[in-house]
């Protein structure tokens, strides 16, 4: 209306699954399909992406590492103290102070959202470690630290610290950690891409080729690439003094 456009020459429509929007007795998709019979209802590729993303993560290695993620964006963002402890520690170990929170919590539906939590997390994955090391009173070096962060944790701030670290130093998590981040990073921007205002067909169908061409790749040499990401994880292991660590290994039992 407001584009003096013509309803009746609309040649589709494009929505989410909810059955508001996609309905054809009740919904919009349906109300709009009444005044123009060629407009054909299409469930968002976009959403469906999301949807598609959201389900892999159901995986439960990668559940574990969310589900801590959350409970370390809880167990910070509800104490100053600890807040600042993290962002004191930032800045004495990049010399910048962080413009922005330094972990935030998981947006439940979108996964766009979610990435820009999952990079915050995965840029600070090291001074988190340290934070709590310091929380939990073994950090190496605390001597460099004032006073006023390093002394004065309660008990049960420090057990909490204690088992978010047990869980932090742990090379499988490190590993699920850079190879979320290494697969999911690249499906983010593209659906941002695909749901900005500004985006013409022709770039969303060449930014779509480019991360197909990526994943393609990353398919035919996933050797290599599995590699990159376990040097990446043995580099953040050293950091943090956590050893390369193989899974238990148990055989199938045949006789009980």
């Amino acid at each position: 209306t407001r584009l003096n456009l013509p309803l009746s020459k609309a040649r589709g429509q494009c929505y989410d699954g909810a059955s508001n929007m996609s309905s054809v007795r009740k919904g919009l998709s349906g109300r709009i399909l009444e005044q123009s019979k060629k407009a054909f209802y299409t469930h968002c590729t976009s959403h469906a992406l999301n949807l598609c993303i959201a389900a892999t993560c159901k995986e439960q290695n990668i559940q574990t590492i969310i589900s801590q993620m959350t409970a370390l964006s809880i167990f910070f963002k509800y104490s100053p103290k600890r807040e600042k402890l993290l962002e004191y520690v930032v800045e004495k170990e990049t010399h910048s102070y962080p413009q922005r929170k330094v972990v935030i919590g998981l947006c439940k539906t979108r996964w766009a959202e979610r990435d820009i939590a999952f990079e915050h997390f995965y840029l600070a994955y090291p001074f988190i470690v340290k934070a709590l090391e310091i929380i939990n009173g073994t950090c190496q070096g605390i001597e460099a630290y004032p006073d006023n962060i390093t002394v004065g944790w309660e008990t049960e701030a420090r057990r909490e610290a204690t088992a978010h670290l047990n869980a932090l130093c742990n090379f499988g998590i490190l590993i699920g950690v850079v190879a979320l981040y290494r697969l999911l990073h690249p499906l983010a921007m593209i659906t941002k891409c695909l749901q900005g205002k500004a985006v013409d067909i022709v770039k969303a169908f060449r930014d779509i080729q480019e991360v197909t061409h990526d994943f393609q790749c990353l398919r035919d040499g996933v050797d290599m690439e599995f590699q990159a990401i376990y040097n990446q994880a043995e580099r953040w292991g050293q950091s943090i003094g956590v050893e390369p660590t193989l899974p238990r290994i148990v055989k199938k039992q045949m006789y009980r």
